[in-house]
């Protein structure tokens, strides 16, 4: 593992110098690459570092804001079975309120 060391940490120093535009760089076409690249970044660099530390947030925001570009670029067709809409008729029974208040934290006063 040491034959890696001098690599991870130029590819570390490359991150830092470069942070704004690599996160800045991130889109649609490129975010599973570094999902790829900054996921088994990150699982060296927890082998070497203890949280809290520059070099995990780093990897850690890179792969937060390529899954982010991923799931806003989503797209899900549902059904209409599943997009059925439910008309909400403005009458609630009261006492069921009150119970359900006591069931959602039975040991708190």
């Amino acid at each position: 593992d040491l034959k890696a060391l001098p690599k991870l940490v130029t590819h570390l120093n490359k991150v830092q110098i470069e942070f704004r535009n690599i996160m800045d760089g991130i889109d649609e076409e490129n975010a599973q690459k570094y999902i790829d690249t900054y996921s088994k970044l990150l699982a060296e660099v927890e082998k070497i570092f203890c949280p809290p530390c520059r070099q995990l947030t780093e990897c850690q925001q890179v792969l937060l804001q390529s899954f982010a570009v991923q799931g806003n670029h989503s797209f899900v067709d549902p059904t209409p079975e599943e997009s059925q809409v439910v008309l909400f008729t403005g009458r609630q029974d009261s006492s069921s309120e009150d119970e359900s208040d006591e069931d959602d934290m039975p040991d708190l006063l």
